[in-house]
């Protein structure tokens, strides 16, 4: 999830591509602006180009087209998954399964994720993609607090989540282990781009 000029693409995208249309940019804009405001006389390439790497960064990179160009290599999974997460931590001697949320924010370069339970809540530490035998996983380490009303009841702890995209099904499945012995599976399915930052139905 960022520039590698070891890929034939990035090169041509990042080093080329873009700064021959900052250079347009800026030229077009003098010649329809031949006596700018004094304020905008500093538009030179180099600033277009942080504006156009701004807009990839936040917006552009979503559009299929630099997928299939291989540009964007990673899937898009910004939005609300609603999922179980079944856990090996029994009670009354089964598993207990935990609805639950996620909510992942990403841009180009950076992704974070939150998860959102009933009596806890969770927020990626690092984050990032992995390509294994053609499939696509995310894979993060996450920080869990109790929500305030449970924290004599649970513990804080830390884990490492590893998610599977399913593009057909439009689903995460995956497993993760934390820091207090327990591990288990999850299973997410997309809800809703919105994210709404907290549990809910």
């Amino acid at each position: 999830m960022k520039i590698d000029f070891s890929k034939f693409t990035h090169i041509v995208f990042f080093a080329g591509f873009l700064p021959f249309l900052s250079i347009l940019f800026s030229w077009t804009f003098f010649k329809l602006l031949p006596s700018p405001p004094f304020w905008i006389e500093t538009l030179s390439p180099i600033v277009a180009y942080g504006l156009l790497y701004s807009l990839f960064e936040k917006y552009f990179w979503r559009l299929k087209a630099f997928q299939l160009l291989g540009i964007v290599i990673f899937p898009d999974l910004r939005g609300r998954w609603k999922g179980v997460q079944q856990s090996s931590y029994k009670e009354n001697g089964n598993n207990v399964k935990v609805p639950s949320y996620l909510e992942i924010s990403q841009t180009f370069s950076k992704i974070f994720v939150r998860a959102y339970y009933q009596r806890s809540q969770s927020e990626s530490a690092v984050a990032n993609f992995a390509e294994v035998n053609g499939d696509s996983y995310l894979f993060y380490t996450y920080d869990n607090e109790p929500n305030s009303l449970r924290a004599g009841t649970m513990e804080a702890h830390k884990g490492t989540v590893k998610l599977k995209y399913l593009p057909k099904e439009n689903k995460l499945i995956g497993s993760y282990f934390n820091s207090i012995g327990n591990r288990g599976e999850v299973n997410f399915e997309f809800e809703q781009y919105d994210l709404i930052c907290r549990f809910a139905k």
